[in-house]
């Protein structure tokens, strides 16, 4: 299992239990990191979809970035992992044979082609492309 796309918390781990060892629980990890402030991002945590939030932060840091510096930025998506969760409108179109698990898988491989996407348009709105 996973982390929860829209909580951001983990789920129990429970190869910890079967290994003896001790049970660690649901636990938020999501972490904000930036001049001033590094640690858990108790403010963003379950207010929206991980990776959108991950998406629109990228998109932030792109604007903001001055154009005559180097830019290396590495976007580790969540999707498509489990949980299969998937933000509104993800799951429209897909053919009605496909199984419930295949439309949100597709549902999450659409999404990621959306935050992609809108990291692409800001590097070309910036000439950063």
């Amino acid at each position: 299992g996973g982390e929860d796309h829209w909580t951001q918390m983990t789920e129990p781990f429970k190869s910890h239990q079967q290994s003896g060892k001790p049970d660690l629980g649901n636990v938020s990890d999501f972490w904000e990191q930036n001049a001033t402030y590094s640690g858990p991002a108790y403010d963003r945590a379950a207010s929206d979809y991980g990776d959108l939030q991950f998406s629109e932060r990228v998109v932030q840091i792109v604007e903001a970035h001055p154009v005559e510096r180097p830019l290396f930025y590495y976007v580790a998506f969540q999707n498509p992992h489990s949980p299969l969760q998937v933000p509104v409108g993800m799951l429209e179109g897909f053919p009605d044979s496909w199984t419930e698990d295949r439309k949100f898988y597709a549902g999450m491989v659409r999404f990621l082609d959306f935050a992609i996407g809108n990291i692409f348009e800001a590097l070309k709105r910036r000439d950063m492309w």
